[in-house]
């Protein structure tokens, strides 16, 4: 049998789960990045869990000692908690914050943003600073402008000459932030 390079590893994805928002781990052993498996985390709430399914697929012993590290991670939510330089990867947390979108009934792809941008979760301060999913700034800044009023009384001829484009633009600046896949989020 050849070799198998790290980039081989990382490409032999088995076929895990049908849902596209699947986070996944590529857990490995020993320090060999090549030593190793892909794992749903849906099913996964602690480290026994991993040790039991690297164990089922022969790659480490009853008793194992040594460090379980993350080579590779898929999903938004996943990548919150990875941190590559140390192929660490905190099980704990996401389990946690994966608990409260099930329980809140939360949109996985906001909160994996909310963390992006703030570093850090608690519902509360999600529900405080979450806006919705807009297309573009300008489409917030137009929506933000209706639920105010702000041109509510003011007559058409004038308010056409509102700059809805610098809005959207000075609003951005600091008071709100969107995230790539357009969750905007209030600066708080």
């Amino acid at each position: 049998m050849a070799a198998l390079h790290v980039t081989e590893a990382a490409l032999r994805r088995e076929q895990l789960s049908e849902r596209d928002e699947s986070d996944q781990v590529f857990f490995y052993v020993d320090g060999i990045p090549t030593k190793g498996r892909w794992i749903a985390l849906e099913r996964i709430d602690y480290w026994a869990d991993v040790h039991l399914t690297l164990r089922a697929a022969g790659l480490l012993s009853e008793g194992y000692g040594g460090d379980v590290l993350a080579a590779d991670i898929e999903g938004s939510l996943a990548r919150c908690f990875y941190v590559s330089r140390y192929d660490l990867f905190d099980l704990p947390r996401y389990v946690e914050v994966r608990e409260e979108i099930e329980r809140h009934d939360l949109d996985r792809d906001a909160v994996a943003a909310f963390l992006d941008w703030s570093g850090s979760f608690d519902f509360d301060s999600f529900c405080d600073a979450y806006v919705g999913k807009y297309n573009s700034e300008e489409e917030f800044a137009e929506q933000l402008v209706d639920d105010c009023g702000m041109l509510a009384n003011v007559p058409e001829h004038i308010a056409r000459y509102f700059d809805m484009e610098a809005f959207a633009r000075d609003l951005f600046l600091g008071d709100y932030y969107m995230a790539e896949g357009g969750y905007v989020f209030a600066s708080i």
